[in-house]
């Protein structure tokens, strides 16, 4: 005791607890000579706990959590290299077979195979392309990483292949879209769920991705070119409407203009009933006087003032339209007389309270209704404008109606415009009076006659077929200075247009025809002035077309030239060497015209029918009787009327015979008579017959039609009694007609 270790294993020292005493350390003590001697001492390692010398064995048998851990850690390996060796055989990129991966390669859509956790188990190479990888890269990866996102403005709900697992159907038709590279790409994506044989599980889908992001791009360049489009096209109806009404409106008071007024008439004309079409005419009155003393700025805010009053008084019910200077026209469809007289007494009354452009301004105006015999939408205006003119001569500021008995003309006051229906001077008539010139003087007779050729042929053109009538009309009943000397009488220049005023008045009235007569040789309203012919035409003023002032035109100017030389002088030379030496003392554009169709006039070709014989003057006396009723059909464009006319032409054909001309009355009575005939047909084929009246014309100068061969039709016998007397020709003896 109190010694030290005379022999040590280990490190005894280190291991050895002083005063400890458990089952791991020992003492024991030795005696020797009764009393201690020493003491030996063991300590044990724990229980559990491996030497070194006992390996990894010991480690292992030394506890059982490390037995246990040994084992479980054994059979994972074992599992592990199990499963290695099994997988090698189940890679899923040997699911789908060569050939037909191949055979997917080949499409230029990219296509999917996904299971139903949505792991990609196989992409061909369209796929990789469209997403810049490679396809076997993608294999084992979910589909939903990539940012698919719904084009913009659609509802995200849930990508289409897991709705298409969900729901077990096929979804087609779903667009997405995806960032890749810094550009966004569209795609059309169709979804087709791969169920089992049963249908009672979903074993994945396939899915297909159509990169449409250039035919999108193209769909939107297109929407824009057409939403463009509709912008031009908006554009260009809104410039197009106000190119219409610019067209059809009067700069100044922006009411409509002639043309489009007529065009509006005529539509009304045809479809609106008789009792229910009326016209006014309104004149601003003294508006000279406006412009002298207020200058013309104030007479245009006076008519532009007075167009915006008239417009709103007439509101939608009818249409307004400047006619010319300070006059107004204004049509009044679908109304009655008593209504459209309403209407004019209300614009009476407006100009009795506002002041247009700062100024008491009145007017007079004239009413007409179609259901005062109007024969067409000119005669109807030309009544209204009577009215208007009545109102004026009986002191202005006031509403006169066609039916008024001021508006009745007499002879000590005539009218301004006188308006008398085609048939008023009966072609009967004309025919007679002509017949009865021949006897008297055949040269003048036949003067008259090529006269009315050459106005035919220079006015046709520019005329109507009304118009035409009356100056055919005015051009064979022109009286020459002999044809109205009684035999072995002189007159004087006074004398001469004095009988030849009384001539006209006394056998044709105040018609159309007198107008372009006087008019032409210069008259006034009381008688001729003596101004020539040539002058009267070259000075008037401007002429509307469908008027007898343009007819006085194109009579004056073709008078003119005839008296210039004998009808055999009538070459084209000489035709051009007189337009042009009077074309610069044309004061109108009409004017113009006339001389211009004077350098090339347009004669008919009809040189066959004028060698007709003897045989067919009977013929001629009945187209003589029905020239006005033909004349009036084409004017009227009256089918019905025309179908009369030519069934009593074949009828009578049928009865008497006519020669050589009952193949041309039979064609005409065939064409009016048949089913829609073309009306320019019947215009043509009753322009022949007419030209076979102006041959009877002709053959009345001659033998062949003897002057014992007519009879005067009952509406004529007064007419040529007076021709007759004043003439003093012994009139052959008649017949029967």
């Amino acid at each position: 005791p109190g010694g030290g270790y005379r022999f040590e294993i280990g490190d005894h020292a280190k291991n050895w607890r002083v005063g400890e005493t458990s089952p791991e350390q020992l003492s024991v003590a030795i005696n020797a000579n009764n009393r201690i001697w020493g003491q030996l001492e063991l300590r044990y390692l724990p229980t559990g706990t491996p030497s070194k010398e006992s390996g990894f064995v010991g480690w292992v048998m030394a506890y059982p959590t490390n037995f246990i851990l040994f084992v479980s850690c054994s059979s994972c390996l074992l599992a592990w290299m199990m499963f290695a060796r099994i997988f090698r055989y189940l890679d899923p990129s040997k699911v789908v077979p060569g050939r037909v991966r191949s055979a997917l390669d080949t499409l230029a859509e990219g296509l999917v195979l996904v299971d139903p956790a949505e792991t990609i188990v196989h992409a061909n190479e369209a796929f990789g392309r469209m997403l810049n990888v490679q396809p076997e890269s993608l294999v084992g990866t979910r589909l939903d990483q990539w940012a698919w996102t719904p084009p913009e403005g659609a509802a995200h709900d849930e990508l289409p292949w897991s709705r298409a697992l969900r729901e077990r159907s096929e979804l087609n038709g779903s667009l997405l879209q995806l960032m890749i590279d810094g550009e966004m790409h569209k795609y059309l994506v169709n979804t087709n769920p791969i169920v089992g044989d049963q249908g009672d599980s979903c074993r994945g889908a396939l899915v297909s991705f159509d990169d449409v992001t250039q035919l999108e791009k193209k769909k939107q360049d297109l929407a824009a070119t057409i939403e463009s489009l509709k912008s031009s096209r908006d554009e260009i109806r809104i410039q197009n409407e106000q190119l219409r009404f610019l067209a059809a409106r009067d700069p100044l008071t922006r009411c409509f203009n002639r043309r489009s007024f007529w065009e509006f008439f005529e539509e009304h004309w045809n479809n609106c009933p008789a009792t229910l079409l009326n016209v006014l005419m309104v004149d601003v009155d003294h508006f000279k006087s406006i412009n002298d003393n207020h200058g013309h700025s104030k007479g245009d805010e006076v008519l532009r003032e007075t167009g915006a009053m008239i417009q709103h008084l007439v509101g939608s019910r009818g249409m307004v339209c400047r006619y010319g200077g300070e006059e107004f026209a204004v049509l009044l469809p679908d109304m009655d007389l008593a209504s459209a007289t309403d209407v004019a007494g209300a614009l009476h009354t407006g100009f009795q309270h506002c002041r247009l452009g700062g100024l008491n301004v009145t007017a007079s105006i004239g009413l007409s209704n179609r259901q005062f015999g109007a024969m067409d939408a000119q005669h109807l205006l030309d009544q209204a404008d009577q009215c208007l003119y009545t109102a004026k001569r009986n002191g202005r500021n006031q509403v006169v109606r066609f039916d008024d008995p001021r508006n009745k003309v007499t002879a000590a006051e005539p009218a301004a415009k006188p308006v008398v229906a085609v048939e008023a001077v009966p072609y009967s008539t004309v025919k007679t009076v002509f017949t009865l010139l021949a006897l008297r003087d055949r040269s003048a007779a036949a003067f008259s006659e090529r006269l009315a050729e050459l106005c035919l042929a220079v006015g046709k053109p520019l005329l109507g077929r009304r118009q035409l009538y009356w100056l055919e009309s005015a051009a064979l009943l022109h009286l020459s200075d002999e044809s109205l000397c009684r035999r072995r009488e002189q007159l004087s220049d006074g004398s001469r247009n004095f009988r030849k005023g009384q001539l006209l008045e006394g056998l044709l009235g105040d018609c159309e025809i007198t107008e372009i007569l006087k008019g032409a040789d210069g008259a006034s309203e009381r008688g001729i002035a003596g101004r020539s012919p040539l002058a009267s035409a070259l000075t008037a003023n401007q002429a509307d077309p469908e008027s007898n002032t343009a007819c006085s035109i194109v009579f004056g100017i073709c008078l003119a030239f005839a008296k210039t030389s004998a009808p055999e002088g009538w070459t084209t030379d000489s035709m051009k060497r007189f337009a042009e030496s009077q074309r610069k003392l044309a004061g109108n554009e009409f004017s113009h015209a006339v001389l211009t169709r004077l350098e090339s006039p347009d004669f008919d070709s009809a040189d066959s029918r004028r060698e007709l014989d003897a045989e067919s003057a009977g013929l001629i006396r009945m187209l003589d009787r029905h020239h006005c009723d033909l004349n009036m059909a084409i004017c009227l464009r009256d089918r019905t009327l025309l179908g009369a006319t030519a069934a009593s032409l074949l009828e009578e054909i049928q009865d008497g015979g006519g020669g050589p001309l009952e193949l041309m009355i039979q064609e005409l009575a065939k064409a009016a008579n048949g089913r829609d005939p073309e009306f320019s047909q019947l215009e043509k084929l009753v322009d022949d017959v007419l030209e076979v009246c102006r041959l009877g014309r002709k053959l009345a100068l001659t033998d062949d039609f003897g002057t014992n061969d007519f009879a005067d039709p009952p509406s004529s016998r007064e007419a040529v009694e007076t021709v007759a007397t004043a003439l003093e020709i012994n009139r052959p003896p008649t017949h029967p007609a």
